[in-house]
């Protein structure tokens, strides 16, 4: 099939299986196929019009033919260098490995993962300790330079100061307050080890010859605790009905990445704080913003 037959088909898939998505999210594909076409033909590589995942600022295409491969396109502006420096710092090691880089057009070509076979195929409670080891192992001594997690952290605080002013369940004053405190030991690090970012459950992805590897990192310098808050409260079996089985999560994800509990619950609170709000103000889907709005909840009374 001929590159223009590829884009045919891809457009006509666009307008059809995805017509009940907004048409600045067709743009978004039928842009980024055209790119990830470039780029694939550069590597000698061709693209599966029919095979497309999308992300919140990437979207990922399949390869044709052996190896399988996947290739990842860069939307709204996305910087994709960091990712890019990370996944080679990791070389294959916990995270997928990276083949090729076109910084000029935001594409990377990736070892070939499904995106169907992520950690929501297993327990709550096998993701958090998987999750905790695939934190460990990543935690290593970078070469390259990237943003901290005590950055991280005062940024997410202000969004929640921000958004909350538009949430229909606001924060009072005094969660916030609590927030601002909880938040302070975590404005200062002085540990030195590339970490992940985001290992939510939709972010591990199982490999075809057995074990796990993270996908769309968000590299930071810093606490190995901020990449494991996503697994406590966007797993779809983690029903958190009460602080025994929430504390029990955070507690397997702590003991597999040997870190602290008070200070993983102190981003716990933080991060999922912030995305509750998210959720609700920026992408308006009520049913992750209660998980994150109650996890937030547990993690403040756990430390009160």
């Amino acid at each position: 099939m001929s590159a223009f037959q590829n884009f045919t088909a891809f457009t006509a898939r666009a307008r059809g299986g995805f017509a009940r998505r907004t048409a600045t999210h067709v743009r978004h594909y039928t842009s980024a196929f055209a790119i990830a076409q470039k780029s694939a033909s550069m590597w000698g590589v061709r693209v599966n019009p029919t095979r497309i995942h999308r992300g919140h600022e990437a979207i990922v295409f399949e390869t044709l033919g052996s190896p399988f491969r996947v290739i990842k396109v860069g939307i709204k502006n996305r910087d994709m260098r960091a990712e890019a420096a990370a996944l080679t710092e990791w070389n294959g090691r916990g995270a997928a490995r990276l083949f090729r880089f076109d910084e000029e057009r935001r594409v990377l070509l990736l070892e070939g993962l499904r995106a169907s076979c992520t950690l929501n195929r297993v327990s709550a409670d096998e993701a958090a300790r998987i999750v905790g080891a695939l934190g460990r192992e990543l935690a290593i001594n970078p070469m390259g330079d990237y943003r901290s997690t005590a950055m991280h952290a005062a940024e997410l605080l202000n969004r929640i100061n921000a958004r909350n002013k538009f949430s229909r369940q606001p924060w009072s004053d005094l969660v916030l307050n609590q927030l601002a405190d909880i938040t302070r030991p975590l404005l200062v690090t002085e540990r030195t080890t590339l970490v992940h970012g985001d290992l939510n459950p939709g972010n591990v992805l199982s490999r075809p010859g057995g074990g796990w590897a993270a996908v769309d990192p968000q590299p930071l310098i810093g606490d190995i605790e901020s990449s494991l808050v996503p697994v406590i409260f966007r797993h779809r079996d983690a029903r958190l009905e009460g602080l025994g089985q929430f504390d029990a999560l955070i507690a397997a994800a702590c003991d597999a990445a040997q870190v602290d509990i008070e200070r993983t619950s102190r981003w716990v609170a933080l991060s999922a704080a912030s995305a509750a709000l998210f959720w609700e103000v920026e992408a308006r889907r009520d049913g992750p913003a209660h998980s994150a709005r109650l996890a937030a909840t547990m993690a403040l009374a756990g430390m009160a």
